[in-house]
Parts: C-alpha cells; sequence; structure tokens
C-alpha cells in the first residue's frame, strides 16, 4: 500500500485563498492528465534555473573567467578592463 503524496500550495499569509484555490484547480487537472504534480513543478524550477543559466551575461562571465586565467600574468589591467568593457553596456537592466 503506497501513501497519499501531499504537495504544498504555499504559506498562508503570502498566498491568498484564492490564488491556492486556483493551484489545486491546476495541480488537479494534472493528476487527471496521469502527471504528477510534484514532478512537474520539480521540471518548471530546473528549467528557469536552465535558462537563468543560458543568459548572455552568465555565458560572456564564463567565457571571460576561462581565458583570462592564462593571460592574467602576462597583464592583469588588460584583464580588469575587458571586465568592464564586457558588463557596462551589455549587462544593463532598465
Amino acid at each position: 500500500m503506497t501513501s497519499e503524496k501531499t504537495i504544498s500550495l504555499g504559506i498562508y499569509p503570502e498566498v491568498t485563498l484564492a490564488q491556492t484555490r486556483g493551484k489545486r484547480d491546476d495541480a488537479r487537472a494534472l493528476v487527471a492528465g496521469n502527471a504528477d504534480p510534484s514532478h512537474h513543478r520539480k521540471d518548471a524550477k530546473a528549467k528557469a534555473r536552465l535558462e537563468a543559466l543560458n543568459t548572455f551575461e552568465a555565458v560572456a562571465s564564463e567565457w571571460h573567467a576561462l581565458h583570462t586565467k592564462s593571460k592574467s600574468e602576462r597583464n592583469p589591467v588588460l584583464i580588469t578592463n575587458n571586465k568592464g568593457r564586457l558588463s557596462r553596456p551589455l549587462f544593463y537592466q532598465a
């Protein structure tokens, strides 16, 4: 015999009753379609994390970290200037 699975829909003051009922209805729709709501939630979080890692800023920072290791002994000022050039105009958020 398996135990009943439960899922948290939020903490009361932060999530209104109407929002909780909407989340409940969404979870019930997933169960009706033979999907596990907790796995659906985990997949959505993993997808959001992956999308956050695929931003230009994250890729540029990773590239900069990899390419500055060998060049930092030769010209540390150039490395600092390049990091500044990368971050100013490209990562601005309005």
